[in-house]
């Protein structure tokens, strides 16, 4: 402060001083009466070693400085014009104008303009942080160097709402990325679900479905056992055809199903006999085998007297609806055709089997009979009337059931009786007071010789209390449908008779209570028309013996006949 004051001093002194100068008159004029000099405080001290001045002296006359140009410069001293002596001396500095804070502005003195401090060439931008919309600032000064956007330029929605969208200049974030908002599931696993905002895939749909087992009823649809979907449709009904047993797709019992009539026996009418054969010699059963290419062959006297007959019985009363007969394709034969419902006690006749161009001809080797509605039929009968030879070839006939059409004629085949076989006994167990023992009790000899096929030989145990469960089971080779046993033994003995299928739950077949039960030898029990099935163990339980016999069994064999 004090500096500047002294310099603002100093110019005014300067400045009178110039102005005195130039306010000298030119002319000469009067000389004014003397005064004395008016000492400036302001100026320096006289020099007492300078020689006085010479007031008498025109060339000595007393000095005053005329300042020179300004350069302009404050700190610069001002020379005088004429003695070159500094007229003004210079500030010692500038005084510079305040900062405005931009570095590329020069600072100035504020007393003479010059530039105290030079602006820089450029601004220091700060690091560009990446964001378009953010001004760029000058480290030094602070000044924005870049002004930042006003706004972002979002790049294109891609319609995913979990990608965010960015900016195309920066690549800032301008739209942050959500998660999808998934729409309800179908319950169909081979279907995607989509976001309900974007309609992007959240969960991809499956290849394809997993269908559950299928049952093996083709009405039932068969479902994916992921999302329960209906993966095959059922069928809207099965397909039972015309009264077929099962469904033709899936093997299904019909609930409705009506068997068809099945023939299981016939009957002949008396008929002559010649030297050769009879009419009911050969093979009736083949007429009605369900096989078209068997016959029934019999020789007929020519004329046919007697009118032989064949009678098929039916193994139920039936409702009929058609039947067929199938004779040679080059020899006709005629019938007339009868049924009955009471068993063959009485016979009404149905229609005749005629020649050709008349009702109920043949068609090749068939004559149908059809559209019939009979109810209660139990026996149908043909009746021979005619023909071209004296051998009949009857290959088939066929009785239909209400809603038995289209089946073959397998099931008129009849049920071949099995043959009982004899069993084999593979072992044999005791029963002594209920448990097992060895051979015999008190017995001579093995057991073996009860079932070895003879009857000469014998096991013979002693027998002296009768409790009970005392006896012996055999054990058979297989399982069998029992239908006879045969005991033989040299007198009579009375036992009850059990059988099993598992040696674990015995059920009492039979008993043997008098001797009237064995045949006239007194020695042969035969049991015949049994009903056990599946039975591979015999238990015999000996209950006592005939007053006359002794303590001893004489148990020659046991023969048991059954079908497998």
């Amino acid at each position: 402060m004090k500096k500047a004051l002294t310099l603002i001093a100093i110019l005014c002194m300067a400045a009178l001083l110039f102005v005195g100068c130039n306010l000298l008159p030119t002319t000469p004029t009067e000389p004014s009466t003397p005064t004395e000099p008016t000492v400036d405080p302001t100026d320096p001290p006289v020099d007492p070693t300078d020689p006085p001045v010479d007031p008498t002296d025109p060339t000595d006359p007393p000095h005053t400085h005329t300042p020179g140009e300004d350069d302009g410069d404050c700190t610069t001293d001002i020379l005088c014009t004429e003695c070159g002596e500094v007229a003004v001396p210079g500030a010692e500095n500038h005084t510079p104008a305040a900062d405005d804070g931009d570095c590329t502005t020069d600072i100035t003195c504020t007393v003479c303009g010059k530039v105290t401090t030079e602006g820089a060439e450029a601004h220091t931008p700060a690091a560009d942080d990446g964001d378009c919309t953010t001004d760029i600032t000058c480290t030094v000064c602070g000044k924005v160097t870049t002004e930042g956007a006003e706004g972002h330029t979002p790049n294109a929605d891609d319609g995913d709402c979990t990608t965010a969208i960015t900016c195309s200049v920066c690549g800032k974030e301008t739209t942050a990325a959500k998660d999808h908002t998934p729409n309800a599931d179908d319950g169909d696993c081979t279907t995607a679900i989509t976001c309900s905002v974007c309609g992007k895939e959240t969960t991809p749909a499956a290849t394809g479905h997993t269908p559950n087992a299928d049952d093996g009823n083709c009405t039932t649809a068969i479902t994916c056992s992921v999302c329960g979907k209906v993966t095959a449709e059922g069928a809207a009904s099965h397909s039972f055809g015309t009264n077929e047993p099962v469904c033709t797709v899936c093997g299904t019992a019909n609930p409705d199903y009506v068997p068809p009539v099945k023939i299981v026996d016939f009957k002949l009418s008396a008929e002559w006999v010649d030297s050769k054969i009879t009419w009911q010699s050969v093979h009736p059963t083949k007429s009605f085998d369900g096989d078209p290419a068997t016959r029934w062959n019999p020789q007929v006297k020519p004329g046919y007297a007697g009118e032989p007959s064949i009678e098929y019985m039916l193994n139920r009363a039936a409702d009929i609806n058609k039947i067929t007969v199938t004779v040679s394709s080059t020899t006709k034969y005629y019938f007339d055709v009868y049924t009955s419902t009471d068993n063959g006690a009485t016979y009404t006749l149905l229609a005749k089997i005629c020649t050709a161009n008349e009702a109920n001809a043949y068609s090749g080797a068939v004559c149908t009979l059809d559209g019939l509605k009979l109810e209660g039929v139990t026996n149908v009968k043909l009746l021979l009337t005619g023909g071209g030879s004296e051998y009949v070839n009857l290959y088939e006939v066929t009785v239909s059931e209400e809603g038995s059409e289209g089946l073959d004629n397998s099931w008129m085949i009849p049920e071949e009786p099995k043959e009982p076989v004899k069993a084999t006994v593979s072992v044999h167990e005791y029963i002594s007071n209920g448990v097992a023992g060895t051979d015999g009790f008190s017995a001579v000899g093995s057991a073996n010789p009860a079932y070895d096929g003879s009857t000469t030989s014998k096991w013979n145990p002693c027998l002296k209390n009768y409790t009970s469960d005392t006896g012996i089971i055999f054990h058979l080779d297989k399982k069998y449908d029992l239908t006879k046993l045969v005991l033989t033994f040299s007198n009579p003995h009375f036992y009850d008779i059990y059988v099993s299928s598992d040696h674990e739950t015995y059920t009492e077949l039979a008993k043997i209570t008098s001797e009237t039960q064995y045949d006239e030898t007194g020695a042969v029990c035969t049991l015949d028309g049994l009903d056990a099935a599946d039975i591979q163990y015999v238990k015999i339980i000996f209950t006592g013996r005939a007053p006359s016999n002794s303590l001893w069994i004489n148990f020659f064999e046991i023969e048991i006949y059954g079908t497998v």
